[in-house]
């Protein structure tokens, strides 16, 4: 019989490498939710990353620095949380990228 690993133990290995990756983006870089799923080893797991995030499972480690793909704040501009990511990547040298209307 071949030995599977559980869903939850598959997450838990996912987060532990998450965090890691996190921890390795330094003050004043950002990076993308694709590019940190990448450097964790979970290619193609961008929206596990964001709903990690979402749930507050990383929030002792600098979750500011991770953007959209287009290095734009993810969350609705005038919510709360959004404004905090900007203050707080404002505050370590990030240049907000202009809005592209079409």
């Amino acid at each position: 019989m071949i030995a599977t690993s559980s869903p939850q133990r598959q997450s838990g290995v996912a987060l532990a490498w998450l965090r890691l990756a996190l921890q390795g983006v330094p003050e004043g870089a950002v990076v993308s939710y694709g590019e940190l799923a990448r450097r964790a080893g979970l290619p193609g797991r961008a929206r596990q990353v964001a709903r990690l995030l979402a749930q507050g499972a990383m929030n002792d480690l600098p979750w500011w620095r991770v953007l959209r793909s287009d290095g734009h704040i993810a969350m609705p501009p005038t919510s709360p949380l959004a404004e905090e990511q900007r203050r707080r990547l404002l505050a370590e040298g990030w240049q907000e990228p202009r809005r592209r209307w079409r």
